[in-house]
């Protein structure tokens, strides 16, 4: 951990900016000419597809953002770099490259985090909590979504370096 701290704090930083200016620059002003676009709409409800449309929109671009800083993580270990900004503007030029194939992934193991949220929900919720046995049976069930989420962080890191191993 100490010898990527380093490193890996200049990229957090970098990737904050960049978060930052794709919503001041781009989702600030959308946000805003929403209700110019939709101003004579004859119901409330075209407003609220173009926001729904806009916030989709705005999550896939977020989740490719946190992909290339993944894969620029991936790149500063593996190529052993010291610049975070090059790290970073060659993982967005690799997955730009392998777009198909790195943000499928992406997307099939975030599927699969969703999937974990909505089972632990659905049992959590099954569960009624009014004695001490069953508040151990849903702090046990708690542990092991949490044991799940850790997994799928691993899971994320090892088939992105497996994917970047094939694709270099």
């Amino acid at each position: 951990g100490a010898r990527y701290f380093g490193k890996f704090f200049r990229l957090t930083l970098l990737a904050l900016i960049l978060y930052f200016l794709f919503f001041v620059l781009v989702v600030d002003p959308i946000t805003g000419k929403i209700p110019d676009w939709t101003g004579n709409a004859p119901s409330e409800v075209t407003p609220f597809i173009y926001y729904m449309v806009k916030n989709v929109l705005v999550l896939l671009v977020l989740f490719f953002i946190n992909m290339a800083f993944d894969y620029a993580k991936i790149k500063m270990v593996v190529e052993d770099r010291i610049s975070s900004s090059v790290a970073a503007i060659s993982a967005f030029g690799f997955c730009f490259k392998n777009f198909f194939r790195t943000y499928g992934l992406y997307l099939l193991i975030g599927a699969i985090g969703i999937i974990f949220i909505i089972l632990y929900s659905w049992i959590e919720s099954m569960v009624p909590q009014t004695s001490f046995s069953t508040i151990l049976i849903v702090f046990l069930l708690q542990q092991l979504y949490m044991f799940s989420k850790m997994w799928l962080k691993g899971t994320f890191y090892g088939s992105q370096l497996a994917l970047y191993k094939e694709a270099t």
